[in-house]
């Protein structure tokens, strides 16, 4: 009864779930359910009622409410079905507006189905990603690393795509673009930032990377014991040992690079990133001047 006390009490009349006009309410969305009806509360966007369940008001196709359990903030289930649940925009609406639909994931076994971290999912014999069966080469091994990785037991992957030339039993994510395994190291995303290669993924091998020493240094940069990356690019005459990074700038000893661009010119022993004291003419200095965006200011 206390525990009843405490959910029902997280959703007051102005909560998700709530009765307005004789029905009850998912925030300004009205359900076809009467308010005579009794609703039960399971997460923010998931309730049961009049024998079915509901996301977001919505009613859940083919939901047995006795047996319906909420896995996470997508992904349902009950005796016979699972259930992957999201929010879309129509092209017609404003985009402030979310619409909420379920879907049943064809071939999900409910019994042994059960969610794993960044929208993964397993069952008895398939990993799923938002709801589909994705191909892994050793699913029974299958496990979610961070960062947008995973592993089985031969291969590594990036957002669901195979690390070409990984060995799954030595594969982590160092970061959140930069993996290694006991002989590789890579970076995963896109090689550069021109539009060309917007929702490419690829998973660029740094040539000579020595992954006992390897380490990001930034989100987009990663150093060894002898060389230092930004993105999949090494940058020649960096060194390692003295290199740190400062907002968009970073240096070493001797020289200063801006978002892997080296500075010609740039004094990295008296160089100063401004930071907050940034002014809308210079955002960083040496011995010789000042820059702004990486740039020398005469």
């Amino acid at each position: 009864m206390g525990l009843l006390s405490f959910v029902l009490g997280c959703f007051s009349s102005s909560g998700p779930y709530h009765k307005k006009d004789g029905s009850w309410f998912w925030k300004n969305d009205r359900m076809s359910v009467n308010a005579s009806e009794s609703l039960t509360f399971l997460s923010e966007d998931f309730a049961t009622a009049d024998g079915n369940a509901y996301y977001r008001g919505d009613r859940i196709a083919n939901s047995d409410a006795a047996t319906f359990q909420v896995l996470n903030e997508w992904l349902t289930k009950d005796k016979a079905h699972v259930f992957y649940s999201d929010t879309y925009r129509k092209d017609t609406e404003s985009w402030l507006i979310k619409r909420g639909r379920s879907v049943v994931i064809d071939g999900a076994d409910p019994a042994t189905f059960q969610a794993l971290k960044s929208r993964y999912a397993r069952d008895s014999s398939r990993i799923y990603w938002e709801g589909q069966p994705i191909a892994i080469h050793d699913p029974a091994t299958f496990e979610v690393l961070e960062s947008s990785y995973a592993r089985d037991r031969t291969t590594g992957y990036y957002l669901r795509v195979p690390v070409a030339g990984s060995d799954g039993a030595t594969f982590t994510s160092v970061s959140d673009f930069y993996a290694k395994d006991a002989t590789h190291a890579w970076f995963s995303g896109a090689p550069d930032s021109s539009e060309k290669y917007i929702g490419v993924i690829t998973n660029t091998p740094l040539k000579d990377a020595m992954p006992t020493s390897f380490v990001p240094v930034d989100i987009w940069y990663a150093k060894d014991a002898a060389h230092v990356w930004y993105k999949a690019s090494v940058l020649k005459g960096i060194d390692p040992a003295t290199f740190e990074t400062f907002g968009s700038y970073a240096k070493d000893a001797t020289q200063v690079v801006y978002e892997g661009r080296i500075i010609k010119g740039a004094d990295g022993a008296s160089f100063v990133w401004l930071g907050a004291e940034s002014t809308p003419t210079a955002d960083a200095k040496d011995a010789r001047g000042q820059f702004l965006t990486g740039v020398r200011v005469r």
